[in-house]
């Protein structure tokens, strides 16, 4: 749609695809700047900053997002993470929790690499996320964090 620049699917009626407003398309996207995750115990990742929350997942702070009311769908959840460099242990892993139950995850990158984990949600109003980290350099090693949250529909 070239008016406002948007990619739309037809399904019943045209859905506006990809990031959106309130309006649109439920989305958010949150940062948290190197946060220490200690070792060798899994570890939320508490986002500090919400870049973009127009419909209320979390608040500043916390490590849960929620699915919120009148957002049922199918998501796209992507996070990526640089850890800092150490020089002991192996394997840093970062996890991503639905509902409690961990549904995607990756480990195997060194540390001072990205650590990248993608999945596709059916999620519906009140479920919940958290990404969890976890290594076992034998001391703290910070981890900067993004996560993208965003109904492809319903």
């Amino acid at each position: 749609e070239t008016d406002t620049d948007r990619i739309y699917v037809y399904v019943s009626a045209w859905v506006l695809i990809g990031w959106g407003t309130s309006t649109a398309r439920a989305w958010v996207s949150l940062t948290d700047a190197a946060q220490s995750i200690g070792t060798a115990s899994a570890t939320d990742i508490t986002w500090g900053t919400e870049v973009a929350d127009p419909d209320g997942w979390t608040s500043g702070g916390s490590a849960t997002l929620t699915v919120p009311t009148g957002f049922d769908g199918l998501y796209v959840v992507s996070y990526s993470g640089s850890w800092a460099s150490a020089s002991l242990g192996t394997s840093p892993g970062v996890f991503i929790f639905h509902n409690g139950g961990n549904i995607a995850g990756a480990n195997g990158v060194t540390f001072g690499q990205v650590h990248s984990v993608n999945t596709v949600l059916a999620l519906a109003a009140t479920d919940t996320l958290k990404v969890q980290a976890y290594q076992n350099s034998g001391g703290s090693v910070n981890i900067t964090s993004t996560l993208r949250v965003v109904r492809l529909g319903r």
